[in-house]
C-alpha cells in the first residue's frame, strides 16, 4: 500500500504550537505495508507519539515516534512533511538526521531503564522510531496530581536513574533532556527513560533557538550555548537529574539556570525540603544543581557512592585478659588508673583543641571554595554577556517570528532627562533635569505597532477587551469620523479601529494600557524572549539618540514636516476636533500615516514625534522629583494613570518636543494612543 493510499488528510497545514490534533495522522494509517496506527500517545515539540499494530508479529503493540518540528518551520500536505520554506530547510533536515542518529544509537543498548528502540525508518519525508510500548504515566504527570514521595521512594528512582545514566555515558551517550515529562513510570519495573533530545539540541543549534535547544528548569547553563563553546557531558545530564528530583522533593521548578549566573537566587533542597528528607539526600541535589558544571557531581557512581556512604566509625574490639594470669597488685593498679585518668584529660582537652582546628580549617575551606564559586559564576556570566553584545551591536535590526515587530539595538549610555526652564514650550511637568543612566542595552521597535501585528494576535488568542467585553455594541474608542464633518466626535465602532480608515501597515491605535500588556504577554510566551513597554527614561534617551536640542532634528521648524506626522503650525488650530485642514505639512498625511513614513533618528527609530501617542510602563507623577536615575520604569505615583509620550498627528510644536509628556487613565482608549515595544536583552 502506498502512502497515498493510507492516509485521509488532503489538505496542506502549516504546523504550529497546538495544531498536533490536526497534523498527527488519523487512526488506520498503514507505514512501510505493516505498523498499523492505533491511537495518539503524545505530542511535543519535536515529535508526535502514535501507538501502532505491527501486523507481522500477530499485532504486536508498538509506539511509533515521527519527527515532526511543529514549531520549526514544517508542513504536512496529505500524509508528506516538509520544511515550510527553503531558510527552514536546513534546520529540518539536520534536525532528522540527528533524530535518525539517536534512533540508531539507542537500538544498540539493552537496559531495563532506558526504552528499547526496534527499528528506525524513513518516510512521508520524515522518519519514525518504532519502539517498545510503555504502560504506565510519567513523573510529570504524578507532579501535576501533587503526589507525595517518601525518601525511600525517591532514593529508589535516584538511584535506578543514575544506573542508567551510568550505562549511558559509559556509551558515550548523553540524554540531554532528561525532565520529569520524560521519565516513563512503569509498574513493576521502575523508572524508564524516554524521549532523548538530540534533535533539540541539533534544530537549536542550527536554528539558534535557546528555546529549542533547553527545557527551562532543568538544563544546565551549557545547554543554552548554541555557539559549541561550552562543552556537555555527563555533569550536564546530572544537573537535569537533580533539578527532576529537586522539583519532586520541594514540590517546584528550578529556577533557569540563565536567571542564576549573576545572582544565584535558587533555595537550596536542604533548606526548602529540610524535615522531610535527610541531609545526605538533600545535600546531593544541592551539588548536582550548582552552576559552574566543574562544582557538580561528575559521574553517577560518584553520586550513588556518595549517597550509600556510612558516617559510624568502626567498633575497636576488645582483647580478653588469658586465663590464668594472676591480678595485678592494687599499688600498680591505683598507678595505672592514674596514668589512664591523665591521658583522658590531656585527651579531652587536645581532642577539643584539635575540634576547633578542624572547624576552622573547614570554614576557611568553606569561604575559598565559595569565593572560587563565585569566581567562576562571575566568569561564565561575564563570557555570556561578551558572546550577547557581539550578537546584539548596536544599531542591529532583527525580528523574532514572522509577525513580531522589528527591532532596534539601542546603545547604553547617559543623558540629561528633561527639559531647561528657557525651552519654549516647556511644562512644569518636565522637570526638574536630572541625570539618567542606561546601564545595559536594550531593544525598542523602530516603529509603532502595527495594525497587522495587533490582527495577529488577536487571530491567535481571541482577545476581546474589557471595553468589548462590556460596551453595548462594542463602543470602546473615542474617535472623529472625517467624513461626518467638523463636528464629527464620536464613539469609535470598533475597538482597535478608529473611523478613519486604516490597513495594516498603520500604527494600532484605539488601545489601552492593559490591552497593551495582554498583547506583550502574548508575544513573550510565543518567543520566550522578554517583551514589554519601554520606561520613560528609555523613551527619551531612545527619541534624543544623543541629541540636545528640543526635537531629535533641531530646532529648525521646516525640518519637521521630513521627520514626523505633526502640524508645524505656530499655534494650535481653535477646533481641537477638526484640524486636518489646518496641517501645513505637504505630505498627504493629515491622519495617522503609515509607519516609518519619515526619516529616522540617530539611533534608527521612526515616528517617535507625532503620529500617534505611545504608552510606557511608569506610574504618573507630576514632575520628575524622585524619579529613578537607573532608566527604569517608575512603578510608585498614580499608577491608575501611566504616562503617553511622543504626541501624535496633530500636535503644534509645543507638544512635539522631546521633554514633553502626557499622562492618562490604564484603561483609557483614543484614536491618538497607540504604542511601540521593547526587550530586554540582557
Amino acid at each position: 500500500m502506498s502512502d497515498s493510499d493510507s492516509v485521509y488528510v488532503h489538505h496542506s497545514v502549516q504546523a504550529e504550537a497546538g495544531d498536533d490534533d490536526i497534523l498527527r495522522l488519523p487512526v488506520g494509517t498503514v507505514l512501510i505495508d505493516r505498523l498499523e496506527i492505533s491511537g495518539f500517545l503524545g505530542s511535543g515539540g519535536f515529535g508526535i507519539v502514535y501507538s501502532a499494530l505491527d501486523r507481522e508479529r500477530q499485532g504486536r503493540e508498538c509506539a511509533l515516534k515521527e519527527f515532526l518540528p511543529s514549531q520549526h518551520g514544517c508542513v504536512r500536505v496529505g500524509s508528506r512533511v516538509s520544511a515550510r520554506n527553503r531558510r527552514d530547510e536546513a534546520v529540518f533536515e539536520q534536525g532528522r538526521a540527528a533524530f535518525i542518529e539517536e534512533a540508531r544509537l539507542l537500538k544498540a543498548l539493552s537496559h531495563p531503564a532506558i526504552v528499547q528502540v526496534d527499528e528506525c525508518f524513513e518516510a512521508n519525508g520524515t522518519a519514525y522510531i518504532v519502539m517498545e510500548r510503555l504502560h504506565g504515566e510519567t513523573l510529570d504527570t504524578r507532579l501535576e496530581r501533587h503526589v507525595s514521595w517518601d525518601e525511600e521512594t525517591l532514593r529508589g528512582l535516584l538511584e535506578t536513574l543514575l544506573g542508567a545514566l551510568d550505562y549511558l555515558h559509559s556509551k558515550r551517550i548523553l540524554h540531554r533532556d532528561l525532565t520529569p515529562r520524560n521519565v516513563f513510570l512503569v509498574e513493576g519495573r521502575g523508572p524508564v527513560l524516554i524521549d532523548f533530545g538530540s534533535a533539540r539540541q541539533c534544530i537549536g543549534k542550527v536554528s539558534h533557538s535557546l528555546t529549542a535547544i533547553a527545557s527551562q528548569g532543568y538544563a544546565p547553563i551549557e545547554q543554552y550555548d548554541d555557539h559549541g563553546l561550552e562543552e556537555q557531558g555527563p555533569p550536564t545530564d546530572l544537573y537535569a537529574l537533580g533539578a527532576t528530583f529537586y522539583h519532586l522533593a520541594t514540590g517546584n521548578r528550578p529556577i533557569a539556570a540563565t536567571s542564576r549566573t549573576v545572582k544565584d537566587r535558587l533555595r537550596p533542597a536542604t533548606e526548602v525540603a529540610a524535615g522531610r528528607y535527610g541531609a545526605v539526600f538533600l545535600k546531593s541535589l544541592d551539588k548536582a544543581l550548582k552552576v559552574s558544571a566543574e562544582e557538580r557531581w561528575q559521574t553517577s557512581t560518584e553520586w550513588a557512592r556518595a549517597l550509600n556512604e556510612e558516617s559510624t566509625p568502626p567498633k575497636r574490639p576488645q582483647s580478653p585478659r588469658p586465663d590464668g594470669d594472676p591480678p595485678p597488685d592494687r599499688k600498680a593498679l591505683w598507678i595505672g588508673l592514674l596514668v589512664v585518668l591523665c591521658v583522658i584529660v590531656g585527651g579531652v582537652f587536645g581532642y577539643r583543641y584539635y575540634q576547633e582546628v578542624q572547624a576552622m580549617e573547614a570554614k576557611l575551606r568553606a569561604e575559598r571554595e565559595e569565593n572560587e564559586s563565585k569566581a567562576k559564576t562571575l566568569r561564565a556570566a561575564a563570557d555570556l554577556k561578551a558572546r550577547l553584545e557581539l550578537e546584539f551591536p548596536p544599531g542591529r535590526h532583527f525580528k523574532e517570528c514572522e509577525d513580531c515587530p522589528v527591532l532596534v539595538v539601542i546603545p547604553s549610555g547617559s543623558f540629561d532627562m528633561g527639559s531647561p526652564a528657557g525651552e519654549k514650550g516647556r511644562q512644569k511637568d518636565e522637570g526638574p533635569i536630572h541625570r539618567v543612566t542606561i546601564a545595559q542595552r536594550f531593544a525598542m521597535g523602530n516603529v509603532e505597532v502595527t495594525v497587522g501585528q495587533w490582527r495577529a494576535f488577536v487571530r491567535a488568542t481571541g482577545y476581546v477587551s474589557d471595553a468589548e467585553r462590556n460596551a453595548h455594541g462594542g463602543k470602546g474608542c473615542i474617535s472623529w469620523d472625517v467624513s461626518r464633518g467638523k463636528d464629527a466626535y464620536v464613539q469609535g465602532r470598533q475597538w482597535g479601529k478608529p473611523s478613519y480608515a486604516q490597513s495594516d501597515e498603520h500604527p494600532v491605535v484605539c488601545v489601552s494600557f492593559d490591552d497593551v500588556g495582554a498583547y506583550l504577554k502574548w508575544l513573550s510566551d510565543r518567543t520566550g524572549k522578554a517583551y514589554r513597554l519601554p520606561s520613560e527614561a528609555e523613551w527619551e534617551y531612545a527619541v534624543r539618540a544623543g541629541s540636545q536640542s528640543s526635537r531629535p532634528w533641531g530646532e529648525a521648524r521646516d525640518d519637521a514636516c521630513r521627520f514626523a506626522n505633526v502640524s508645524d503650525r505656530s499655534k494650535e488650530p481653535k477646533d481641537l476636533f477638526f484640524f486636518s485642514d489646518k496641517h501645513d505639512c505637504d505630505d498627504g498625511h493629515f491622519y495617522p500615516a503609515p509607519v516609518g513614513s519619515y526619516l529616522p533618528n540617530g539611533f534608527g527609530l521612526q515616528d517617535m514625534i507625532g503620529n500617534v501617542w505611545e504608552w510606557v510602563e511608569d506610574c504618573w507623577n507630576e514632575s520628575f522629583g524622585g524619579a529613578p536615575a537607573d532608566g527604569s520604569a517608575w512603578r510608585t505615583g498614580d499608577c491608575g494613570r501611566r504616562v503617553l509620550r511622543g504626541g501624535a498627528w496633530g500636535s503644534g510644536p509645543d507638544v512635539a518636543r522631546s521633554a514633553n509628556r502626557n499622562g492618562d487613565f490604564s484603561g483609557y482608549r483614543f484614536d491618538v494612543i497607540g504604542f511601540r515595544v521593547a526587550r530586554t536583552l540582557f
